[in-house]
Formats: structure tokens, sequence, C-alpha cells
């Protein structure tokens, strides 16, 4: 498996931690910000992220929100999306909208499968070139010509045989 900083894990290795964590950027206005990594959060923020992330589904699975609940969702997506910009200064925060506070939530809990995937790409890349190396060299002989016989489908109108004179067509 061919992992990002062109490590190979070998098939017995099934796990490669490195403790240096590099957070992830995201832009605003056209400046870049870091934002946490999940593989920073400790367990007790997991909990915490988890439960708001789980009162947030709670509150919009509902039809119709009282003025409370709605200061709540509003509340809880400012908390999970300002825990998650901790590079991105209060007054750049202030300015964005509830939708693109939630792209960043969105953005950040995806973050653990981007990283997934990238390692399966890795590794089906890897595959793919092994393979491709593995396969045999032509050995320089003689291609062999297709078939000479026509592919071309029948005439319309049925068959091209003459009638026999004894069915009593003329």
């Amino acid at each position: 498996m061919k992992l990002a900083k062109g490590k190979i894990l070998m098939a017995d290795q099934v796990l490669d931690i490195s403790t240096l964590i590099e957070r992830p950027k995201i832009a605003i206005d056209g400046k870049f910000y870091k934002i946490r990594s999940p593989e920073e959060l400790s367990v007790i923020d997991h909990h915490r992220m988890e439960s708001q992330g789980r009162r947030m589904v709670e509150l919009t699975a509902l039809p119709k929100l009282e003025p409370i609940e709605e200061n709540e969702l509003k509340k809880l997506l400012h908390a999970i999306s300002d825990f998650i910009m901790v590079d991105v200064p209060k007054s750049v925060r202030k300015k964005l909208t509830d939708a693109q506070r939630a792209s960043v939530s969105e953005v950040f809990t995806a973050l653990p499968l981007r990283k997934h995937m990238m390692a399966m790409i890795g590794e089906a890349t890897a595959q793919a070139v092994k393979a491709a190396e593995a396969k045999p060299k032509s050995t320089g002989g003689k291609r062999r010509r297709a078939s000479k016989g026509s592919t071309a489908g029948r005439r319309d109108g049925g068959s091209t045989k003459r009638p026999s004179r004894s069915s009593g067509r003329t």
C-alpha cells in the first residue's frame, strides 16, 4: 500500500502512525486558514462533537422548529464550526453564513474518508503499475491477419436461392 508520504506498507503491516499532524486548509475570501485535523481530537473532543452532531440531526429531522430549537440549532452549528476553525480569526468567522459554516463542518467530517480513499487510490495505482511491469513482453513474432470472410449482413428480401420448379412458383 502506498501512502501519501511515499512510504510503502508491506502486506503484514496494517498501520502506519505519524505523530506529526498536518492540519488541512480551507480558503475564505481567498485567504488560507488551517482547520483542525480529526487525528488531533481527544476522546472527549470526539464525544462532544458526536453528541452535538446527533443533536443537530435530531433538530433538523423535526418537521417544524420552535424558536428555542432554532436558537439551539444555530448555537450548535456555531459551536461545532468554531471548534473546527481553530486558526480562523473570530472577525472572519463572524462573516460566515450558516450554510458556509455547515460546509466547513461537512469538509471536516469527510476528512477521514478522504484520507482512506487516497490510500486506496495509492494502493490501486501501485498494483496496476506492478501488474503492468509483470506482463510478458512481445516476442516479436509475426502478427496474424484477421479472416478474409465477409462480415456483411444478409441482403433484405430473403434467400438468394432460386425457387425449385416443383414449388409452383414461376
